[in-house]
């Protein structure tokens, strides 16, 4: 995963690269990687500044936002970066805002490039939010936590109102 800047030619490389899923340490009770990493794209260089455009894909298991049971979630994104040799900052070029195209850029060092930490954050970024095991899970039990995918609990659901709306009860009750 690492790159020479010297040895990417005028044209550009090409390349296709099966990365081992235990090199990216997604390795947590919610997420974890269990697929190798498949990358192929391209390294285009102009001056200093080097460009990646890949496609990624691998499968990672997540939890099931409403039950917890472990999902499997196909990752098929496209990355493009813009490499960057590293300067020193300035202390006044800190508290500078960032740019859009700041978001896109990453610092190398030594005349080398590492896709291992774009790609890491390319591979997170495209797992949603909220992943589901079905559209119509659902959950857990809030009073006593029973999958309600597998049975229906024994708790009653207490319809508590807030004392707020309590009024709104009221007048609904008034009108029928």
């Amino acid at each position: 995963m690492i790159f020479e800047i010297d040895e990417i030619p005028d044209g550009g490389l090409d390349f296709r690269l099966c990365i081992e899923c235990g090199l990216f340490e997604i390795n947590r009770p919610d997420c974890s990687l269990n697929k190798d990493v498949e990358v192929a794209g391209t390294l285009a260089r102009m001056d200093d500044d080097i460009y990646l455009n890949a496609s990624v894909q691998t499968t990672l298991t997540v939890s099931c936002s409403r039950c917890l049971v472990p999902v499997g979630y196909a990752v098929d994104c496209q990355v493009s970066t813009r490499y960057v040799p590293h300067r020193p900052s300035k202390k006044w070029e800190k508290d500078r805002e960032l740019e859009d195209t700041d978001m896109e850029t990453e610092d190398y060092f030594e005349n080398k490039i590492d896709i291992k930490h774009t790609l890491h954050d390319h591979i997170l970024l495209a797992v949603p939010m909220i992943c589901l095991c079905r559209e119509d899970c659902p959950g857990l039990c809030s009073g006593c936590g029973a999958d309600l995918n597998k049975d229906p609990c024994g708790c009653r659901p207490e319809r508590t109102i807030d004392p707020r709306l309590e009024i709104l009860k009221s007048l609904k009750e008034k009108n029928r």
